[in-house]
């Protein structure tokens, strides 16, 4: 089995959703995909996709890395920022692939179309990775 990785093309949307309910149990429609991913007041969001192939040829998705484009004010100037969202490998191929360096790969593509990339808490094994990355958790949100 070979694993490969793209980025989001328009038609995905379908199979992205149902693996994320496959990986999370919760459904969602097109149009909340579309909504959340593709229509942002800051733009389309970044979206890879892990597929594995099989011997005939045959593909299937595996696994999604989406960073979703959020525009910040910081003293009056607006960023471009990145919030880590929806990463996600079906269980049965986590151990399969080494997952980081697929992200570091998607990284390069996408990092310098932000100003900062951010993500929430999550599982201890996604701030693994997370710190593993680069990310730092040294500042905190401040409420004004």
């Amino acid at each position: 089995m070979r694993f490969s990785y793209r980025p989001y093309q328009d038609g995905d949307a379908e199979a992205i959703n149902e693996l994320y309910f496959r990986v999370t149990g919760r459904r969602r429609t097109l149009e909340q995909h579309s909504w959340q991913w593709l229509q942002s007041p800051a733009g389309e969001s970044e979206m890879w996709l892990i597929e594995a192939e099989s011997e005939c040829g045959g593909k299937q998705l595996i696994g999604h890395h989406g960073v979703m484009a959020e525009l910040f004010s910081y003293h009056g100037q607006m960023l471009l920022v990145g919030k880590t969202e929806n990463t996600m490998v079906l269980p049965n191929f986590r151990d399969k692939l080494l997952y980081p360096k697929y992200e570091k790969a998607f990284l390069a593509q996408y990092e310098s179309r932000f100003h900062a990339l951010f993500s929430t808490m999550g599982p201890a094994p996604a701030i693994r990775l997370r710190k593993a990355m680069g990310y730092v958790s040294n500042h905190a949100w401040n409420v004004l």
